[in-house]
């Protein structure tokens, strides 16, 4: 009954310096470490629906974390992990599936 305790104590011990110690945690794909951001100008915006458009489009894009898209300022901020999708592939979603074409801002 003792030792059973013992055996017990030290794996919670071992449980809690396992959590606890840093660099130990699996790598999330998705760290903002590993995510991009890149800022592209929007050719063609015409009023306040063509951010929806386009937001709407790469929300269905696998890697794509977060997309700002403003009429105002005819561009969109894309987050995106590019393990997953490039630049490319986002731009290429943009033009086919909102009608835009984009350069990337610098």
């Amino acid at each position: 009954m003792k030792s059973t305790r013992n055996l017990i104590a030290a794996s919670v011990v071992l449980l809690v310096q396992w959590i606890a110690a840093p660099g130990t945690a699996l790598a999330d794909p998705a760290a903002p470490s590993s995510m991009a951001r890149r800022v592209l100008h929007v050719d063609g915006m015409v009023g306040d629906s063509c951010p929806v458009l386009i937001t709407s489009a790469l929300k269905q894009v696998d890697g794509v974390a977060h997309v700002e898209a403003s009429y105002a300022t005819h561009s969109a901020t894309v987050e995106y992990d590019p393990r997953r999708v490039s630049l490319e592939q986002i731009r290429r979603t943009i033009r086919r599936q909102a009608g835009f074409d984009t350069t990337v801002a610098e």
